[in-house]
């Protein structure tokens, strides 16, 4: 009797031992297979843009593969609130490939004619994209960037805590609805129409910050206390977590994508005279930032007025119906190897153009550096 327990003990030992080699053996499979998909997969070419300062965490979202103003196919995953907009998540496929995108829209309801339907979780929608950064987020295991996504006259602060590699916008959302597809044809052709007069309205506002030239008219082309309130409207830069957190995702952290972004510090930042800056008086933190921040302006006797207007490039990121164009600017300065690039907002009144709002700049540019960050801002 006692033998037959002790060789079922045995055997009942053997069946663990087996069952435990097993397990291990399988779960070896899975993150071999795991891994092998993960290396498998396309790379984002501008994820290690200089060759040393790729993010070191990744989520493989493949966003990059989203081709801008194509037509895809979304189905949402999710609608994230902020204080000032939304982040949709949706997903689509390119090729063989599940792509997940996150779509930034501001917090407004559209004039009832051009609502086409109202943007749910879990119901699918045609939508052409744009990046809102050029470069993929970089995000570190204990701290993180903090950007500033300027819709028109509000800002959403957001953290780049590695849920998302690029946030795009879509001239097929406004607000939580998608409109009509022919009022996102006549808001594209009334940009294409004011374009031209767009940059001509940019280009003495340019010239005012590159070579802190003194325009006469410049309160005909600069709303200075509308910029003042986009500058107040800047989330502080960075994040911090400890990497045990990671075991309790569940929990809202001050680093996740949804939690609300502190303002940002004018007197506690930027390398600023803190002693002597006063954050009242527009003048100082507008040119404080744009000094630290893009090393502006340039001291030089240089002022090329045809090279600096035939530099820019436009890229429109968002249209507001009262008729603010926030825009993506990309300029150079004679004889100064850097590519200078700025989001603004410009609001059209009648026939004059004025430049009502200035984002924070993107790190992942360098536009701190004096020279030589053209590597950091794709074509």
């Amino acid at each position: 009797m006692k033998q037959n327990i002790h060789e079922l003990k045995k055997m009942h030992k053997m069946k663990k031992i087996i069952l435990y080699i097993g397990i291990i053996f399988i779960s070896s499979i899975v993150n071999i297979s795991a891994q092998t998909h993960i290396d498998s997969l396309p790379e984002d070419p501008l994820d290690n843009i200089d060759g040393r300062l790729s993010s070191p965490v990744r989520n493989n979202n493949l966003s990059f593969l989203l081709q801008e103003d194509s037509c895809y196919d979304f189905r949402v995953a999710n609608i994230i609130s902020l204080s000032n907009g939304y982040i949709i998540l949706a997903r689509t496929k390119v090729e063989s490939f599940n792509i997940w995108a996150y779509i930034v829209t501001s917090k407004k309801h559209p004039d009832i004619k051009i609502i086409q339907k109202k943007i749910k979780k879990g119901k699918n929608y045609k939508l052409h994209l744009r990046r809102y950064f050029l470069l993929p987020a970089w995000v570190g295991i204990e701290r993180g960037y903090t950007v500033d996504i300027m819709l028109g006259n509000k800002t959403m602060s957001i953290n780049q805590n590695g849920d998302y590699s690029y946030l795009f916008t879509s001239f097929d959302i406004e607000g939580l609805y998608q409109i009509k597809s022919r009022e996102v044809v006549i808001r594209k052709q009334k940009f294409e129409e004011e374009e031209i007069n767009i940059r001509n309205s940019i280009l003495p506002f340019l010239e005012y910050i590159s070579y802190g030239k003194q325009v006469y008219n410049l309160f005909d082309i600069v709303d200075t206390l509308q910029i003042k309130r986009s500058l107040n409207r800047y989330g502080h830069y960075w994040w911090w977590r400890n990497p045990s957190n990671f075991d309790y995702s569940e929990r809202k952290y001050e680093w996740s994508i949804g939690y609300p972004v502190k303002k940002h510090d004018w007197m506690n930042k930027d390398g600023m005279k803190r002693d002597t800056l006063n954050p009242k008086i527009y003048e100082e933190v507008f040119w404080g930032m744009l000094k630290e921040q893009y090393k502006l302006p340039i001291d030089s006797q240089d002022m090329d007025r045809d090279f600096l207007y035939s530099s820019i490039r436009l890229k429109l990121l968002y249209y507001s119906p009262s008729d603010i164009y926030t825009v993506q600017v990309i300029w150079k300065i004679p004889n100064v190897k850097k590519t200078f690039i700025a989001i603004i907002n410009i609001q059209k009144k009648k026939d004059t153009y004025k430049i009502i709002g200035f984002n924070k700049p993107y790190r992942g540019y360098r536009l701190y550096l004096e020279e030589k960050n053209e590597r950091f801002i794709p074509e």
